[in-house]
């Protein structure tokens, strides 16, 4: 493919917007090339939804599993496998533009910034690559399997293992700034707003960190497991918990604003906009939540666990079931269906993440590999 064809379709596709914004300023939603759209994880794009007439318009199939959201970068789609193996696809053509074999299963979601991919594997091993053709730039070897996905700022690159530690490797170099030991493995991803970073653990305490120096702010221990990755807005924290709850909690000092009891495990992440919080119980209801009052707003039933975590582009919400692997779009105002389709098998207590991009979303598949999905797109107000 020539310079001028890939310049078209780097503008075609979804550019980075901010992948790495510092400590302490506000996050752009949208950016496809970072899990849930921002180093904050609220899962809020701007892209133009699908409304109506959904179908998959193409399919990279990859050993399965396929449990990995896909980042978006620059005309390129970037999503690993269980099979150990991390594909780079033109995000038009679907076709390979290079892969990496990184031994072990990779579950840990990519980020990519300034013509890197970060990210880690089963093996305990992060690692950055050349986002052109996929060269190891660096590795650091932690105590257990990489679940989590990296938060990449300015200078540091932060990440949780299964050997109970948060790392906060230099960007450049892979090397520790710094690490602090938590109170149970980390399977969440943390979450960078204002000069924390927030992340939960299996020991059931939910943590704030200074994003600098590593200096723990404040805690507060939900009693269950966390494997929720937290939202940050606004000053205000939400996150999910095992013992069926949704907190809302302020960011500054761990002060609960209110609680939501979710009838079962809250497994995913949840998704915010100026409205309402939207989180699924492993139960297979999904809840629209205000978020000023913790309030139930609406609920859809999907009849089947969820381990995909919702996000939400203008007025439609995506949210993804693991039986019959459905993807659903729904009226981000009433929760009314406006279509679904099927994207394979989903699961095994972890499934992709849909990635909305104009008139498209992206998204893994257990059975299928990487999907693009195209449809009508517009306003709900416009859905037939």
């Amino acid at each position: 493919m020539d310079g001028n064809v890939r310049k078209i379709l780097a503008l075609l596709a979804l550019s980075v917007l901010a992948a790495g914004v510092m400590a302490g300023q506000e996050p752009i939603p949208g950016d496809t090339a970072v899990f849930r759209g921002s180093v904050a994880h609220t899962g809020l794009y701007d892209a133009a939804p699908i409304i109506a007439a959904p179908e998959v318009a193409w399919s990279f199939a990859l050993p399965r599993p396929v449990r990995v959201t896909p980042a978006i970068a620059d005309g390129v789609a970037y999503v690993g496998s269980e099979a150990g193996v991390l594909v780079a696809v033109d995000a038009v053509s679907g076709e390979l533009v290079w892969e990496y074999d990184a031994t072990r299963a990779i579950v840990a979601s990519p980020t990519v910034l300034d013509g890197v991919v970060y990210g880690g594997s089963h093996d305990g091993c992060v690692w950055a690559l050349d986002a052109a053709d996929g060269s190891l730039l660096w590795e650091f070897q932690t105590g257990n399997e990489i679940y989590a996905s990296p938060v990449v700022t300015d200078t540091l690159v932060i990440i949780g293992s299964r050997d109970r530690t948060l790392y906060a490797l230099n960007r450049e170099t892979g090397v520790p700034e710094w690490q602090r030991e938590l109170d149970g493995e980390i399977f969440a991803s943390p979450t960078i707003g204002g000069e924390a970073v927030f992340v939960g653990t299996r020991g059931g305490v939910f943590h704030a960190l200074d994003v600098t120096s590593g200096d723990e702010l404040w805690t507060y221990d939900t009693g269950a497991g966390i494997d929720s990755t937290a939202a940050w807005d606004a000053g205000m924290v939400y996150v999910g918990s095992y013992n069926g709850t949704l907190y809302a909690m302020s960011a500054e000092d761990g002060e609960i604003a209110w609680r939501f009891d979710a009838g079962s495990a809250v497994y995913t992440s949840p998704a915010v906009n100026q409205e309402s919080v939207f989180v699924n119980g492993i139960g297979g209801t999904f809840y629209a939540v205000a978020r000023e009052t913790g309030e139930e707003v609406w609920r859809f039933e999907m009849g089947a666990p969820a381990y995909s975590s919702p996000v939400i582009t203008q007025d439609v919400v995506y949210t993804l079931s693991e039986t019959g692997g459905w993807l659903y779009g729904l009226d981000v105002g009433t929760g009314a269906e406006l279509w679904r389709v099927v994207t394979g098998y989903q699961g095994d207590w972890r499934s992709s993440n849909p990635v909305p991009v104009d008139g498209g979303i992206f998204i893994g598949s257990n059975q299928d590999g990487l999907l693009y999905i195209t449809g009508e797109t517009g306003t709900v107000d416009a859905a037939p």
